[in-house]
């Protein structure tokens, strides 16, 4: 008989100990914003899931993460794994917490300001974004325009769904864009659906995997 796998919970305490702030931080894998790491599945923690270790506490002592949700530190130590330091929050909840903590520039000292006002201006009477506006609704879902996430800018975002659309032209990196956006969904939950300019094809296919998720949506909630 082989190995058995270690509990994640236990993982979770032999990896972490107390700091005299009272945080739970964990001392293994860290990425370069010091958030801990730790694979999930694969054997001999060989292999599985890379996953953050402040949404597995959660997932693990708490229960299921709401999709689109954010896991959010009290404390502002992105190590941190104890609960009592944890809550669940929005993108907006997040953006909210940075600048009420003292982590942003306000306005237009804000270095990405002038960015995201071009941005904005641009998409206002783009035409490949007007085109996939009257189709998303149709979906009588709530679409937000050029709404930001952190450093990125979404053509389209659907807060109930954590659903975001991207309208791409020629000009866009395929590969590296879908590097990027299995990141967001593995790192926050976000699935970026793209459509090339005015492509009904990619379109069609948008609308199938938003009246999907709006299924799931519906099944999910009838069994609370």
């Amino acid at each position: 008989m082989g190995r058995q796998p270690t509990p994640i919970a236990d993982r979770l305490i032999n990896r972490s100990k107390f700091t005299s702030a009272g945080c739970l931080e964990w001392t293994g894998r860290k990425d370069r914003w010091g958030y801990g790491l730790m694979k999930i599945g694969g054997r001999h923690e060989n292999g599985g899931k890379l996953c953050l270790v402040h949404r597995v506490a959660h997932e693990t002592w708490v229960g299921p993460i709401p999709n689109g949700s954010f896991v959010l530190h009290r404390c502002d130590n992105p190590a941190c794994i104890r609960i009592a330091h944890l809550w669940l929050g929005t993108h907006q909840d997040n953006m909210n917490d940075m600048v009420a903590k003292g982590r942003s520039a306000k306005g237009k000292k804000n270095g990405a300001y002038k960015y995201w006002k071009e941005r904005r201006a641009a998409s206002a009477a783009n035409p490949n974004e007007l085109w996939m506006k009257a189709k998303l609704d149709t979906t009588g879902l709530q679409w937000t325009r050029q709404a930001q996430w952190g450093w990125r800018l979404f053509d389209f975002w659907c807060h109930e769904l954590g659903i975001a659309v991207e309208v791409d032209g020629p000009e866009h990196d395929q590969a590296k864009d879908a590097k990027r956006d299995a990141y967001n969904l593995k790192r926050s939950g976000i699935l970026v659906l793209r459509v090339r300019n005015q492509n009904e094809g990619d379109a069609a296919k948008a609308l199938a995997d938003i009246q999907a998720a709006c299924t799931w949506q519906e099944r999910r909630r009838g069994r609370q």
